[in-house]
């Protein structure tokens, strides 16, 4: 009863609410981690234009279908992971 009463409470954990960066609203300009961060377009952009290219014996991919693919490759937070790329 002692050692469990001697115990420090754990840390508060960061709370993820859907939708809403558990750490408050961004500076105005900061595209990091969003669906806009340039090195997340770069990355789509890439890998689209890789999947696109028909390889011997494999069917030729809309670019919707391989934007669809190439999110889960490039993405690094829930936002990018997360919303809908229009025209797929």
């Amino acid at each position: 009863a002692a050692a469990a009463a001697s115990r420090a409470a754990p840390a508060a954990a960061t709370r993820y609410v859907s939708g809403k960066n558990p750490d408050g609203p961004r500076p105005k300009g900061d595209d990091r981690g969003t669906k806009r961060d340039g090195s997340y377009l770069q990355c789509l952009a890439g890998c689209a234009s890789r999947c696109e290219q028909a390889s011997p014996g494999q069917a030729t991919k809309t670019r919707g279908e391989c934007l669809n693919l190439c999110r889960d490759e490039c993405c690094a937070t829930y936002e990018q992971c997360t919303y809908t790329i229009p025209g797929t």
